[in-house]
């Protein structure tokens, strides 16, 4: 395709004409920014050497001003706290002078404070010296401890004759304070089987002789102690004593260093003895009479066997026939106490039991407890109930 342009608008042509006036253009510039000069100021030089104007400065007065008045003080007399009520029309009379007062009055109230001394005197439980015991034994004038106070309870302390009747166990926890002086007070009863306990543990802790008191830091204070007594129909009677005693003026022990012996052996073997011997009444039996027979006994010096008494008994029969092989048990083996023979007494439980074809009939209540003598079980066997 041919282009078609006039050789007259072709620029390319004048471009040395263009040239020439650019540059003319360029030195006129410069030319006129050489010949162009600013205007003159002249700075004037100021004269330093002049003194200073001192200027007098006028202090500012202030008026003085008065401090606010303190409030006006005004004692009143504490009123008596009874209120007496009265009729209307009573006319009132009081010292106070209502006039002095204002909304500005300050009220100063004068009460007279007594200072109260509180003495922290609460037993201690641990002291760094705890109270001692009066040995009792031998005219000793020195002091034991705790178990030596426990020796002199289970010493005192007598089986409640209703609840050994009754076949009545249990264990008793008292607590009792130590005074500064020494003396016994404050017994508490914490736990208690029955009241026959509680009130003879209370009677023996409060007969105790005078302590020796506890100290903390070189003071006499207060010791509280918790002491449990346990009451227990047993072989030995571990914690307690009777007085019963209808044989001699001498009364027996439930506590001895050295036990009596049944040939040779303990009280187990005595039970075996008696469960070999027993025989099971034939009235009650063919009645189907059952239940427990609870039987003491004394073992005498000679070693003899003494004062058998029936406590409980369902009937007369069973508690015979108990007694009966009681009666005929051969010599023991006294016991001993210090070196000496004592008489000493024995509790013992004796279940007779009736088996028929329905099953065996026995003394529900017959559970074993911690500490008790095994009892001895002879069972019949009976007829069948219709």
């Amino acid at each position: 395709m041919e282009i078609k342009k006039s050789p007259k608008a072709d620029l390319q042509n004048k471009r040395g004409l263009l040239l020439e006036i650019g540059l003319v253009v360029a030195l006129i510039l410069v030319i006129a920014a050489f010949a162009y000069t600013p205007k003159e100021y002249r700075i004037e030089k100021p004269d330093l050497n002049y003194a200073p104007v001192e200027e007098e400065i006028t202090e500012i007065t202030r008026q003085d001003q008065k401090p606010p008045e303190p409030p006006k003080k005004v004692e009143v007399k504490v009123i008596a706290d009874l209120l007496q009520v009265v009729t209307n029309d009573t006319k009132i009379t009081t010292e106070v002078d209502f006039a002095e007062f204002d909304e500005n009055t300050e009220v100063v109230q004068q009460v007279e404070v007594v200072e109260e001394t509180i003495e922290d005197d609460q037993p201690f439980l641990i002291a760094e010296t705890m109270p001692l015991f009066p040995m009792q034994e031998g005219g000793n004038p020195g002091y034991g401890d705790l178990n030596t106070f426990r020796a002199w309870v289970q010493k005192n302390i007598k089986y409640p004759a209703e609840a050994f009747k009754n076949g009545e166990q249990g264990r008793v926890v008292l607590s009792f304070v130590v005074e500064k002086d020494g003396s016994v007070s404050n017994i508490q009863i914490l736990q208690t089987p029955g009241k026959a306990f509680s009130e003879e543990t209370r009677r023996v802790v409060a007969a105790s002789p005078k302590w020796k008191p506890g100290e903390q830091r070189g003071e006499k204070v207060r010791v509280r102690y918790t002491l449990p007594v346990d009451f227990r129909i047993t072989a030995t009677a571990q914690d307690t004593k009777t007085s019963e005693n209808k044989s001699s003026g001498e009364e027996p022990f439930l506590v001895v260093d050295t036990p009596p012996q049944f040939n040779g052996g303990d009280i187990n073997e005595f039970r075996r003895w008696v469960q070999m011997n027993v025989k099971y009444p034939a009235e009650a039996l063919s009645k189907n009479i059952y239940g427990k027979v609870l039987v003491t006994f004394v073992i005498e010096k000679d070693g003899s066997v003494g004062n058998a008494e029936i406590f409980k008994s369902p009937d007369k029969s069973l508690a015979d026939e108990v007694l009966r092989v009681i009666g005929k048990s051969p010599k023991w083996t006294p016991g001993k106490q210090r070196g000496e023979a004592v008489r000493v007494k024995f509790g013992m439980p004796v279940d007779f039991a009736v088996q028929t074809s329905e099953g065996i009939l026995h003394d529900k209540d017959t559970a074993q407890r911690e500490g008790d003598m095994e009892e001895i079980l002879v069972v019949g066997y009976g007829t069948q109930k219709k």
